[in-house]
């Protein structure tokens, strides 16, 4: 049934996907899907918590590390995670993404979902920033102060950015978007 809702919401986008396009589009009942989703509403949740736990085991992953990823691996990651959800589901989930931000704009209880993951995202990412400061030579680390928060913020708009220039101007791929964000770091600090 997600399949089918994800399917449809991809194509139609929430607001003009009904209940009975996902029902249609499922081949079930709408006694089953009723069972598990009593409205639509249910149903753009549990495609949300769908992305929510894919970018949760990749937060966790960084955590995990010893060795913490650099800037241009972890919003790789973090790309390549929606994708794989996209593709177990055969859908391009960077359009369902943008959907849920505009739902949650709407929905507060989406919204505080939303809200809570992007929140731990920026702070694992904040989490890095510290752990790269902490690694950095101490010529370097002492030369310019750096706010682990604000290259949170940075490093968490990437995501959003790739997005945005994925849907509206398209021929872009992760791994030429983070080499960009790689030459960018050198740019910005030539040593």
């Amino acid at each position: 049934m997600l399949r089918a809702a994800l399917r449809c919401f991809e194509r139609e986008g929430f607001h003009r996907t009904s209940m009975a396009t996902v029902i249609e589009e499922a081949g079930v009942s709408a006694g089953t899907v009723y069972r598990y989703f009593p409205s639509k509403t249910d149903l753009i949740r549990a495609c949300a918590d769908e992305v929510s736990v894919s970018v949760a085991e990749v937060v966790e992953g960084f955590r995990g590390r010893e060795t913490p990823p650099g800037p241009q691996e972890v919003v790789g990651r973090l790309l390549e995670a929606a994708f794989d959800v996209g593709r177990r589901y055969d859908v391009d989930l960077t359009r369902i993404v943008v959907s849920i931000w505009a739902e949650a704009l709407r929905d507060p209880p989406l919204l505080e979902s939303v809200r809570e993951l992007y929140l731990d995202l920026r702070t694992a990412m904040a989490d890095l920033a510290r752990t790269w400061i902490a690694q950095a030579p101490p010529a370097s680390a002492s030369e310019l102060p750096v706010d682990p928060d604000l290259v949170a913020q940075a490093l968490f708009g990437a995501v959003p950015g790739y997005i945005v220039q994925h849907l509206l101007l398209g021929g872009m791929d992760v791994a030429s978007y983070t080499r960009g964000l790689a030459d960018l770091a050198r740019f910005a600090d030539p040593r």
